[in-house]
């Protein structure tokens, strides 16, 4: 039996998603989220220090991901600060408070409903993704990358370029299969864009190549 966990969070609203084991920076200036991150360093949480909530200004999801800030990259003459985060896990909001000049809100840390995954889902996903990041970056992943993930869909979808909406479906699913579904379509869809550039790209640096190469006297 899984016991429902509720905690009262720092609510941080924004138009991007990060996911459970994702890093990012932020760069925080607006004075609510530089005393919400002052709450933090003084206060910090195992659970994640704020939640990162999708909203677009007038709507915001009631599924985000508590992070925790890792590290400070930069506290600036201005007085904003730039950290790294990083997803813990996801939450849903409750009920909402106004307890200091920013949000905050009582969530649910939430389970998935099965901890298992289909193999063969996850043998296709990992082959999609190989070829995904030889293509765009000419370096084959180290089978390391993969290993001892609690969420495959997870650590693929962060490191492959999805954008928000698909990050947000990820999110809101409660199943591993279900969100292995949604990654491999992402990267059956990007597969073929990433195939047809490649010649052009081809091209311009054999171009660019040819261009710097010194003239003979």
């Amino acid at each position: 039996m899984i016991m429902i966990e509720f905690n009262t969070l720092p609510l941080f609203p924004i138009p991007t998603v990060i996911l459970p084991g994702e890093v990012t920076a932020l760069h925080l200036f607006e004075p609510r989220y530089l005393e919400m991150f002052a709450d933090c360093e003084q206060e910090p949480k195992q659970e994640g220090d704020f939640v990162m909530v999708y909203s677009d200004g007038e709507q915001t999801d009631e599924v985000g991901c508590a992070v925790a800030i890792t590290r400070v990259l930069n506290r600036n003459p201005d007085g904003s600060v730039d950290v790294l985060v990083e997803g813990r896990r996801r939450v849903r909001l409750e009920t909402r408070y106004q307890l200091h000049s920013y949000d905050s809100a009582r969530v649910e840390r939430l389970h998935d409903a099965t901890g298992d995954w289909d193999e063969a889902l996850a043998t296709r996903v990992y082959a999609l993704h190989r070829q995904v990041l030889v293509l765009s970056t000419g370096d084959e992943p180290s089978d390391r990358f993969y290993e001892s993930r609690e969420s495959l869909a997870y650590a693929v979808a962060a490191c492959s370029g999805f954008e928000p909406q698909a990050k947000r479906e990820l999110l809101a699913l409660e199943q591993e299969d279900q969100r292995l579904m949604v990654v491999r379509h992402q990267l059956e869809r990007i597969l073929p864009l990433l195939q047809s550039a490649l010649p052009v790209w081809k091209d311009i640096l054999s171009s660019y190549s040819l261009a710097v190469l010194p003239k003979e006297n």
